[in-house]
């Protein structure tokens, strides 16, 4: 086979970077017996961030409200009732930026207790961030586990959350997860998360100062922006004829007009080869190279690279 000096120009274009979800705010709000409570988000919400909101009543006759003071449209899944508890789980992309967020938690009919946690997250999906929620309710107890969900997205954020009418200042949850409200004695909340990169089951448990009263509990997973797809394999910037991003073989790559190394019969004259050592050959001259990505097992499109290649003697 004539040995031929490879000449090898790369075009990378490369989608922007999905961002990861990071942990902005949260902040919880109580009252013995109310019409409705204020949550307030005291630094300035961004704008595209996600709000979360679980409230809970004790009057399971009353129904729930969210609203803010940004004018955001919140969405609210079926309210769930307990024994002697209601609650509800709202979601909203914040549409405003640049001010604090009065988070008003209402109930229609008799005044009843109301306990109320919010949370702040950038980096979540802007079109439909929810990927799975589950609920439940418990008595008095001082060790509470949230609901387990199993998550259809690699990477989300994983909120797990308890309300209850005394549950005490010692409230932690086991790790993996984080605390980001910090209960105190009386009614309160308690609210943690895990960001996570992998599908799987996932709940929380709190450890609680006192049992106190019915516990209501939620645990919702909200994807990444971008979908939170498995990220592809890290490229190598260094495209010497010996080490090219990805694999070179047949399959990913299209417009291929040559033949595979192990093709005794093969008379072509150029040789490709990645870092592995897997070869193409190709006739002498110009071949223009698409890497599909595609057919890695990554999503169309993430990247993709041009090659121009030309053999010469």
């Amino acid at each position: 086979m004539k040995k031929l000096f490879l000449i090898l120009t790369l075009l990378l274009f490369v989608l922007p970077a999905e961002a990861a979800i990071t942990f902005v705010q949260a902040k919880w709000s109580s009252a013995g017996s109310s019409t409705s409570i204020t949550v307030t988000l005291s630094s300035a919400v961004g704008s595209g961030d996600l709000l979360f909101v679980w409230a809970q009543v004790f009057n399971t006759s009353n129904t729930i409200s969210v609203s803010d003071s940004l004018a955001n449209t919140w969405t609210c899944d079926t309210q769930q009732t307990g024994t002697s508890s209601t609650a509800l789980m709202c979601y909203v992309k914040s549409s405003a930026s640049g001010a604090s967020d009065i988070i008003t938690i209402s109930q229609t009919g008799a005044a009843a207790t109301i306990v109320g946690t919010a949370a702040e997250y950038s980096g979540t999906d802007t079109a439909a961030p929810l990927d799975v929620v589950g609920y439940s309710f418990q008595g008095a107890n001082a060790t509470q586990t949230t609901p387990s969900v199993t998550t259809a997205n690699a990477n989300d954020v994983v909120i797990a959350a308890e309300n209850d009418g005394n549950m005490g200042n010692s409230t932690s949850p086991a790790a993996p997860f984080t605390l980001r409200t910090t209960p105190t004695s009386g009614t309160n909340a308690a609210l943690a998360d895990n960001i996570v990169t992998a599908t799987g089951s996932y709940s929380a448990t709190f450890t609680n100062q006192f049992a106190g009263a019915e516990h209501a509990k939620v645990t919702a997973a909200f994807k990444q922006a971008g979908g939170g797809a498995a990220p592809p394999p890290p490229q190598l910037l260094n495209l010497g004829v010996g080490a090219l991003a990805y694999a070179i073989n047949q399959q990913n790559l299209s417009g291929f007009r040559g033949c595979l190394s192990t093709d005794t019969a093969c008379t072509m004259e150029a040789e490709l080869c990645d870092e592995k050592n897997n070869c193409l050959h190709f006739p002498v001259g110009s071949h223009s190279l698409v890497v599909n990505f595609a057919k890695n097992g990554v999503p169309t499109p993430v990247a993709y690279s041009i090659f121009q290649v030309t053999s010469q003697p």
